[in-house]
């Protein structure tokens, strides 16, 4: 219903505060990491800021991810029941009250982590696959992308390994729909505010693929169809939905489809919150939660941030 959609402040609120974050950027975000034009990594910076700041929130649960060799000494290949049902391969979330060692140890991997990562915008894989991001475990493979099977993975992996790596390049890929609209709507629009926040949201959900995929180990546990393992109770094996939804006690952001409106992706829709489901839940329907654009200008500034204290020292 748009008319509480616009009561919810989520709709035409007019004009809306230019977000002024100033943060440092995250290793995984400079500019030796991007294959991208100038311009194009300029347009991108406010959301890389905002990504760097929810990487910085979820190292916790990177924790369970990182460094890879304590995840490896730990998880074990998925198995099918008899009753068609799988176990194992999941990883048992541990968030609270995680030493500090183990807080550096974390960002000291996803540091190095980074220096595997490429990124590059891609202006054709949302229209052909509806990928708004993507992690690609081939660097190297050429364009057009389609879907990599996990037998290119590991015909990838034998070439690198007698080459000498000892962790896998990932080329991330993120839609060009997000450079058009930052690049074209007028910074003070509420477009303009939900591109950013929805582009950062993709990067950080990317980047919690990566800290995964980067390791030739990831598909020892499934090699045939090559899944991300469970984490805790999720319903979907889907790191990046994982650690989105755990940043944000359980909810990942999307676009609404409202009315006539096909191309939600022009991001003159509002947003809403939709719940990141567990396997002991069977809704009937659900329900999405609309999100304020206060709510986005506050999450796209300096105060915001500086309210909640240097998350290092914590």
């Amino acid at each position: 219903n748009i008319e509480e959609l616009i009561l919810a402040k989520a709709l035409n609120v007019g004009t809306v505060r230019i977000p002024d974050l100033e943060n440092k950027l995250h290793r995984i975000f400079l500019p030796r990491r991007w294959q991208v034009t100038k311009e194009e990594y300029e347009a991108l910076v406010p959301s890389m800021r905002l990504a760097s700041h929810l990487i910085e929130t979820s190292i916790p649960y990177l924790s369970n991810f990182l460094p890879s060799d304590q995840l490896h000494q730990v998880l074990a290949p998925k198995t099918r029941n008899a009753d068609g049902s799988c176990s194992g391969y999941t990883v048992h979330l541990r968030t609270d009250n995680v030493s500090p060692k183990k807080l550096e140890e974390t960002r000291a991997e996803l540091n190095a982590v980074s220096e595997s990562v490429f990124w590059q915008v891609n202006y054709e894989m949302y229209q052909t696959l509806s990928w708004q991001g993507i992690t690609r475990t081939v660097f190297d493979a050429p364009r057009p992308w389609a879907e990599i099977q996990p037998e290119e993975t590991m015909t990838s992996d034998t070439r690198l390994k007698s080459q000498g790596y000892t962790r896998r390049p990932l080329t991330i890929g993120i839609m060009g729909e997000y450079v058009m609209a930052l690049r074209q709507l007028t910074p003070g629009s509420e477009a303009h505010l939900r591109a950013i926040f929805l582009a950062a949201i993709t990067m950080t959900h990317e980047v919690s693929h990566a800290v995964f995929q980067q390791d030739f180990r990831s598909l020892d546990y499934d090699p045939t169809q090559g899944y991300e393992p469970w984490v805790g109770r999720d319903c979907w094996a889907d790191l990046g939905l994982s650690c989105v939804g755990w940043i944000f006690s359980g909810y990942n952001p999307m676009p609404c489809a409202i009315g006539s409106i096909d191309h939600p992706w022009d991001f003159q829709a509002p947003l809403a919150w939709f719940k990141q489901f567990t396997i002991d839940e069977q809704p009937l329907y659900e329900t999405a939660y609309s999100i304020g654009v206060p709510y986005l200008e506050g999450i796209l500034s300096t105060t915001f941030w500086d309210s909640l204290g240097n998350p290092e020292a914590s």
